[in-house]
C-alpha cells in the first residue's frame, strides 16, 4: 500500500483552488469509511457548513503562518458547539456542548490553522495501546493486528492516513509520542503546561503536556515557530548524548536506527553516563507511575461510587492505587520528582539534548505486546515527563510497515535548540514519506 501524504503547502494550494471541493471530499471519504473504524476515530466534528465557513476565514488571513492548514485535536480539548466526551465509558457528564473553546484552539485559529475534527482518545486519555472498551481500539493503518497505540493515538492516525496534516493531543506520559514512532510520523512535545489547562480534561494536572504530528518535518518546523518564533539559537555547536536504554527486550533494529538517525549531530556515547541515565530511567518510571496514580485519582475520586462499573478496569485499577497511596508515599514521590529534575538540568550544562528510543519493538503487534514492554515504554515516557522536558520525536524505517523512533530530549532553557536540530537533520528526511508501507 503506498500513499503520498502531502504537506501543509499542497493542502494550502488545494483549498485556495476549491475549498469546497476539499471538504467534500472529505466528507466522501467519511461515508467510505467503515462506522466501525469512523467510531474508533472521530468523536464529533462542525457540520459540513460551519467547516466551510472555518476553511474560508482561514484562508483570509493572508499572513498567518498556519493559513489554510488543516488539523484535528484529541477529545479532551474544549471546542465551542461540541462536547468534549474524553473517550469516556460513560456521558452522562460530558453531552453538553461547550460555550468556549480551549486555548489551544483560539490560538490556532489566530494563526490561521482550520479545525476538521476531534479524535477519539483511549478512555480519560490512559492507555499505551490506545484501546477503548467503548469506542473500538485505535487502528493502526496496516491492519489491527498492529498497536495503534498511546492515549491520543487516534490523531496520529488522522495524520498517517492523511485526513489532515497536523493532529495535536496531550503527551502528559507519552500519548503522542508512542503512537507517533508506531506510525512512522514526527512529533514534537511541548513545554509542560503550555496550553495544557485552559479549556483541557486533565490527565496528570502538575505534568500535562501537549504535542502536535506532522507526516514531515519542515511541516512541524513551521508549527513550532508560529508558537515559538524563531530567533537566532546561537553559533555553539550542538553536543548531545544517546542512550540506547539497553534491555533483553530491546529490538536490535531500535538500536541501529537511533543511531542513524541522529547521525548527522554531534553524540556523544558516555558509559558512564550511560549507568547515570538508566539509574534516573528507573526511578523516573515509578515516580511517574505514582504521580499518575495519585493525580487520576484526585480527578476522577468523586464519579467513582456512581461509575465505577463503567470504568475501564485497568484504568480502575491505576485509579484505585492513587486512592491507596499513603502521605508518606506521596511526600517520597515529590521529593524524587524534584531530584530527577534537578538532575536534569546538571546534565543540560553539559549536554543541548539527550536521545532516547520511544519503544523497545518497532510498530509492535498485538500479540507480541507484554506487561514486560508496556513498563519499559514508560521508563522511555518517564524521563521527559517527569523532569517536564520538552522532545522531538523522529521516526526511522525498520522494515516493511514497520517503524520505530527517537526521542530527543531538549532543554526547557534552550527549546529554540530544536530549530537546529531540525535544521541539521533537514537533509536526512529530505523525501522521507511515512505512508510508503
Amino acid at each position: 500500500m503506498s500513499t503520498q501524504l502531502i504537506n501543509f503547502n499542497e493542502w494550502r494550494s488545494r483549498l485556495d483552488r476549491s475549498a469546497e471541493q476539499v471538504i467534500d471530499n472529505f466528507f466522501g471519504k467519511l461515508e467510505l469509511t467503515t462506522h466501525e473504524t469512523s467510531k474508533a476515530l472521530f468523536a464529533s466534528l462542525p457540520e459540513k457548513r460551519v467547516l466551510i465557513e472555518e476553511v474560508l476565514y482561514s484562508l483570509s488571513l493572508e499572513e498567518a503562518p498556519l493559513r489554510g492548514v488543516p488539523y484535528m485535536l484529541q477529545d479532551m480539548f474544549d471546542v465551542h458547539d461540541l462536547a468534549t466526551r474524553c473517550g469516556a465509558g460513560f456521558q452522562d457528564p460530558f453531552e453538553a456542548p461547550l460555550d468556549e473553546s480551549c486555548l489551544l484552539y483560539q490560538k490556532l485559529k489566530a494563526d490561521g490553522a482550520c479545525f476538521f475534527a476531534k479524535t477519539v482518545p483511549a478512555e480519560f486519555g490512559v492507555d499505551q495501546q490506545g484501546r477503548n472498551r467503548s469506542f473500538g481500539n485505535c487502528p493502526h493503518r496496516s491492519g489491527n493486528h498492529k498497536i495503534g497505540g498511546g492515549g491520543a493515538g487516534a490523531s496520529i492516525r488522522a495524520v498517517s492516513d492523511g485526513w489532515v496534516p497536523l493532529a495535536f493531543g496531550l503527551d502528559t506520559c507519552g500519548g503522542m509520542r508512542i503512537p507517533t514512532a508506531f506510525h512512522g510520523l514526527f512529533n514534537y512535545r511541548m513545554i509542560t503546561n503550555n496550553y495544557a489547562r485552559d479549556g483541557v480534561f486533565p490527565i496528570v494536572p502538575s505534568i500535562e503536556s501537549v504535542g502536535w504530528t506532522t507526516n514531515n518535518l519542515e511541516d512541524l518546523a513551521t508549527v513550532f515557530t508560529a508558537f515559538n518564533g524563531h530567533p537566532n539559537g546561537g553559533d555553539k555547536p550542538l553536543r548531545g548524548l544517546i542512550h540506547t536504554a539497553s534491555s533483553e527486550s530491546m529490538d536490535s533494529r531500535i538500536k541501529i536506527g537511533l543511531h542513524q538517525v541522529v547521525r548527522p549531530l554531534d553524540i556523544d556515547e558516555d558509559p558512564w553516563m550511560e549507568r547515570e541515565l538508566t539509574l534516573l530511567l528507573n526511578e523516573a518510571a515509578n515516580t511517574l507511575a505514582t504521580l499518575q496514580a495519585r493525580e487520576l485519582y484526585s480527578v476522577h475520586r468523586y464519579w467513582l461510587e456512581e461509575y465505577r462499573d463503567r470504568y475501564d478496569s485497568d484504568l480502575l485499577r491505576i485509579i484505585e492505587t492513587g486512592k491507596e497511596c499513603s502521605p508518606q508515599e506521596a511526600e517520597a514521590c515529590d521529593v524524587a520528582r524534584g531530584r530527577i529534575r534537578a538532575r536534569f538540568i546538571e546534565i543540560f550544562q553539559q549536554y543541548d539534548f539527550i536521545v532516547l528510543p520511544v519503544c523497545p519493538l518497532a510498530s509492535p503487534q498485538r500479540k507480541n505486546w507484554s506487561p514486560q514492554i508496556e513498563r519499559e515504554t514508560l521508563r522511555l515516557m518517564a524521563p521527559a515527563s517527569v523532569a517536564m522536558l520538552p522532545v522531538l520525536t523522529l521516526p526511522f524505517h525498520c522494515g516493511v510497515e514497520e517503524f520505530g523512533a527517537a526521542q530527543v530530549l531538549i532543554s526547557p532553557k534552550h527549546v529554540h535548540n530544536t530549530l537546529r536540530i531540525i535544521d541539521a537533520l533537514s537533509d536526512s528526511f529530505h523525501g522521507y514519506n511515512s505512508a510508503e508501507l
